[in-house]
């Protein structure tokens, strides 16, 4: 499985990586939603999955799904948060956001969350 990583945090971006591909995952990882973005505009049926935090500068987790999914609707996203805010679980589910997980997330909850949005997607 290819993953499309996106956290605006370089430690949590190269953590993340390296841990996801320890369990076998192919990840792409940015700091830059942007970048991100451009990478899969390019090459859109790569990606098996994108993963991104909510909360970044310029373009935003949220936005950035909705751009993912203009795309390709298809792929699964998931959105990391620390804060969830009252209507914040509606919005995200309105933008496209197929999961979401709060922050602080272990390896393995990310992992349990992959596999889920993999058995949907079967």
């Amino acid at each position: 499985m290819k993953i499309l990583f996106i956290d605006d945090e370089i430690v949590t971006t190269t953590l993340s990586k390296e841990g996801l591909e320890k369990l076998g995952h192919e990840v792409l990882a940015f700091t830059s939603s942007q970048e991100a973005l451009d990478v899969f505009k390019n090459s859109p049926q790569d990606f098996n999955l994108v993963i991104t935090d909510k909360n970044m500068p310029n373009l935003n987790g949220l936005d950035l799904c909705v751009e993912i999914k203009k795309i390709n609707s298809d792929v699964p996203v998931m959105v990391l948060t620390g804060f969830l805010e009252d209507g914040g679980q509606e919005k995200m589910t309105s933008v496209g956001v197929d999961k979401f997980l709060l922050k602080p997330v272990s390896l393995k909850n990310i992992n349990s969350a992959i596999e889920e949005l993999l058995i949907n997607k079967v």
